[in-house]
């Protein structure tokens, strides 16, 4: 701040103590967008490679549809929850089915809110029948196509059945 700028105690205090450069700067652990654009881009190579697409930036209310008639406001907010979560890729076949969704996780690991969001998106997804995988940045890259890979395979063979 302003040397000259003293700040008397307000509501507003708080928030002017958050827009300083030191507090909304990126935490060390958050993927940067040359590393989410990595990550798109090594994807959708191997997604290519097997004749897949992947469309980036998904809202899972795009993806998942809510079907319980019970309560009416209950499907009305789980609808407005879904459309407010997103993963960061999704991988579709030739017909656009939905086999795989990437969510790159690595800030959203480290906060107990953070996780349990995880945890959330996680069993909605497998509630759906659709794996999610949840990926940190290119660091490890080959341990992250496998894993890719392997669920790919699953996910086509249980579309064949």
């Amino acid at each position: 701040m302003h040397p000259a700028l003293t700040l008397t105690p307000s509501p507003l205090l708080s928030l002017v103590r958050a827009l300083t450069p030191e507090a909304i700067a990126r935490p060390d652990h958050a993927l940067t967008p040359e590393d989410r654009e990595e990550v798109f881009a090594r994807l959708c190579v191997l997604a290519h490679r097997k004749g897949f697409h992947v469309a980036p930036g998904v809202a899972i209310g795009g993806v998942l549809r809510v079907r319980d008639g019970r309560k009416r406001g209950t499907v009305h907010g789980a609808k407005r929850a879904l459309a407010q979560e997103r993963v960061d890729a999704l991988i579709l076949d030739r017909t656009a089915w939905p086999l795989l969704a990437i969510n790159l996780a690595e800030a959203d690991r480290k906060s107990r809110a953070g996780r349990r969001r995880l945890a959330q998106k996680t069993r909605l997804f497998s509630r759906a029948g659709l794996s999610l995988l949840h990926l940190g940045g290119t660091e490890d890259w080959d341990k992250n196509q496998t894993l890719i890979e392997g669920a790919l395979a699953d996910a086509t063979q249980a579309s064949r059945a």
